[in-house]
């Protein structure tokens, strides 16, 4: 079956689309991979009564961890940031030639990334 689009468009297409159904998705693992590093550390850490801890209980609660553990923490939220530079980028790169699909794509797949970076620079700056 011939495709309707030209090659440019389609490849602009393919594209995005391996960016939403392939790397997205692994981002939101590994995100939430962090997400549940963080959360047992709090979980383990003595309670600190019926209110939720403050940003500084918070930082003090990850600091508490095992050296090395805190430090492979650190590690992965920095590979993931790194990472969801690299897919920002990527989406930024493909070429929208006055598509309006390729257009919404891109404002969605962007708009999508920059809520992952924001729950990645939450877990940064607790561990700064």
């Amino acid at each position: 079956m011939e495709d309707h689009l030209p090659h440019e468009i389609r490849d602009a297409l393919d594209a995005l689309d391996d960016i939403e159904e392939d790397e997205i998705p692994k981002m939101v693992r590994k995100i939430d991979k962090v997400q549940v590093t963080v959360q047992t550390a709090f979980l383990n850490s003595v309670d600190t009564g019926t209110q939720s801890p403050s940003i500084i209980e918070k930082k003090e609660m990850l600091n508490a961890l095992p050296p090395k553990s805190f430090s492979n923490l650190k590690k992965q939220i920095g590979m993931v940031s790194h990472e969801l530079d690299r897919i920002a980028a990527d989406i930024d790169s493909v070429r929208s030639d006055g598509n309006s699909e390729i257009k919404s794509k891109k404002k969605r797949l962007s708009s999508l990334a920059v809520s992952l970076m924001k729950r990645v620079d939450e877990y940064m700056d607790l561990c700064s």
